[in-house]
């Protein structure tokens, strides 16, 4: 993540498996090469570990979807596959979003 950050310019865009679905459990419980040294993460998790490579200055925002049991994006926590959009925020931009 260090890495991804000092080479993206203006942001990133992540996908990953949630840690906390169904899908991210079966996978896991399925295990094998690649699912037993994966890491999969809750959008809370992943958001936390890009806040914590920025100093909080990000804007985010992130969907998931059910696939496979249907293939739409949805704003809840609890979908498959996770989608999340990172932009890094200027100092100028971070203070205005400040209260």
């Amino acid at each position: 993540m260090k890495e991804a950050r000092r080479i993206a310019k203006k942001g990133m865009i992540l996908g990953v498996i949630n840690r906390t679905s169904d899908l991210g459990k079966q996978y896991k419980k399925m295990g094998g090469p690649i699912w037993d040294v994966a890491n999969f993460y809750s959008p809370k998790e992943l958001k936390q570990l890009v806040s914590g490579m920025s100093n909080n200055r990000i804007k985010s925002f992130y969907r998931t979807t059910l696939w496979p049991i249907m293939n739409k994006m949805i704003p809840l926590p609890w979908g498959g596959f996770i989608g999340m959009g990172v932009k890094w925020l200027s100092k100028s931009e971070n203070d205005e979003q400040k209260p």
